[in-house]
């Protein structure tokens, strides 16, 4: 269920010089609000982050020997019905290998290492592909994180249910004036992370909607999603 909030970030302005037409001022009543929409929901996809690591004493060898892991474990991943689509191998490096061994930079051979990462929509997948990349040789699992797959439209459904609460709440004030609002003059967004809705795994109980399924070793939780918009408003009178 979508909760909103408004802001307690409200103006009422009934003598604001905006500019019109060439060198004019025009006096316009206007009405600020802030609104906003916030929704919990359940996440779709796993956002899974390997890497894959060896090091060795002879460079060629290492090198080598990492293309095999990184195959093999390409090859589990198709094994296992991952999304091909959704696999991608970045970050590929090999060099030497320094480390620091009684206050003194030590040369110990070569290393050679890349960064996996794949998206999936099955959650019964997790406590498989966990337990069967800890038998492979040099992997390691950096992160798996839950999202949504389509989170521009989830952004997009706030952002209008943002709108329709300031527009409401813009015309509850005019009302207490004997007025009403207009069109809109100005339109802001300003979501609180990257200038998009942001996410945060929310307090309530993972398991708030559903159980975990018996045996399970990892729940989704909710995922928090937030829009916020500033909206400016003129104001006319009723007999407008």
């Amino acid at each position: 269920m979508i909760k909103k909030h408004i802001v307690s970030i409200v103006a009422i302005s009934m003598s604001v010089m905006l500019p019109s037409h060439g060198a004019e001022v025009t006096e316009l009543p206007q009405v600020r609000v802030t609104g906003q929409a916030s929704e919990l929901v359940t996440p779709d996809e796993m956002a899974w982050s390997i890497k894959v690591e060896n090091k060795g004493v002879e460079l060629a060898k290492v090198a080598e020997e990492h293309a095999s892991k990184v195959a093999e474990l390409l090859a589990y991943l198709k094994e296992q019905k991952v999304d091909v689509d959704k696999t991608k191998t970045s970050q590929m490096e090999f060099g030497e290998n320094w480390q620091y061994r009684d206050r003194q930079k030590v040369k110990e051979g070569y290393v050679a290492r890349t960064s996996v990462s794949f998206r999936s929509s099955d959650f019964s997948q997790y406590k498989p592909l966990w337990l069967g990349l800890s038998k492979l040789g040099g992997v390691s699992v950096q992160s798996v994180n839950y999202q949504l797959e389509d989170r521009e439209k989830a952004e997009t459904k706030l952002k209008h249910t943002a709108m329709l609460d300031a527009k409401e709440r813009a015309s509850e004030l005019a009302e207490s004036l004997g007025s009403k609002i207009a069109e809109p003059l100005l339109i802001e967004e300003r979501n609180q992370e990257f200038g998009r809705a942001s996410y945060e795994v929310a307090s309530e109980s993972p398991f708030a909607s559903s159980p975990p399924a018996e045996g399970a070793s990892s729940a989704a939780g909710k995922l928090k999603i937030s829009s916020k918009v500033y909206v400016v408003f003129r104001l006319v009178s009723p007999a407008e």
